[in-house]
């Protein structure tokens, strides 16, 4: 697998947009730094995953969460179209390195949309998160784009603002997810798709443990999601967890700070 993640050297909070942000906790900027680079090192060197970087700007605190840039399949490039005015800023910056890397931009011209924070694939179908951050209105055109079915799916519970931090595909047979950040069609719809479910507790989704690493067998995530950490040791996956407490301040963890590039 190859990633895209962006070092935490401006990495703060300095705005509040969502529930986990307060102006009043704001992380301790030399620990965040050793978390990153633990998860760094996991992903590459225990792993062995390949890993790009981009090259942090300053003003914009939320660019080491890159799962935001967008959505890679292939070639092509879909660039975020942020809700929030805080974040745009990033944009141009993303769209630079994947056009120096000869990516095909495919700008989305309606509704706003938050990248693979809001656009995971799961058994050969695009699952669309929208509510919080992203709107079902780019839903059409996102499908249009890469010629794949799109599911789209109500998120309700602020603190789950995007999908990635309520749901976490395992493999082709097997997804975690937390019932309560989704709407009633949602949970529909989830439970219609094949595979196990697993659903996360009160604690572990409050330790972010949706908001993981897939890497093959191998998954990593936050510190403390410990009824899910051990359920994923059961099916036969090997759990690495490491403290991302920092990153939780900004409402974000593991698969927040990476976006996929090649599976």
């Amino acid at each position: 697998m190859h990633l895209l993640m962006c070092p935490p050297a401006y990495f703060d909070v300095a705005y509040e947009i969502n529930p986990w942000m307060h102006l009043d906790n704001v992380p301790n900027v030399d620990k965040a730094k050793r978390q990153w680079d633990a998860l760094y090192a996991i992903i590459t060197d225990r792993i062995g995953a390949r890993v790009s970087l981009i090259d942090p700007q300053p003003g914009l605190p939320d660019m080491v969460f890159t799962a935001n840039a967008g959505l890679v399949e292939g070639c092509v490039y879909i660039p975020s179209r942020f809700r929030h005015a805080e974040r745009a800023g990033e944009v141009p910056h993303f769209e630079r390195w994947f056009q120096d890397r000869q990516y095909h931009r495919k700008p989305l011209s309606d509704g706003w949309f938050e990248g693979e924070g809001d656009a995971l694939s799961y058994a050969g179908i695009l699952l669309a998160g929208y509510g919080p951050r992203s709107s079902a209105a780019a839903h059409p055109e996102l499908a249009r784009i890469l010629g794949r079915d799109v599911l789209s799916l109500g998120l309700v519970d602020g603190r789950y603002y995007h999908l990635d931090v309520c749901f976490a595909p395992l493999g082709p047979n097997m997804f975690a997810y937390i019932p309560e950040a989704f709407d009633e069609a949602a949970n529909r719809a989830l439970l219609g798709l094949p595979g196990e479910k697993i659903t996360l507790s009160a604690e572990d989704a409050q330790h972010f443990g949706a908001n993981a690493v897939v890497i093959g067998r191998d998954i990593i995530l936050n510190t403390g999601a410990n009824s899910f950490s051990a359920a994923l040791t059961e099916r036969g996956y090997h759990v690495h967890e490491t403290d991302l407490s920092e990153f939780l301040k900004a409402g974000g963890s593991a698969k927040c700070l990476t976006l996929i590039l090649e599976r």
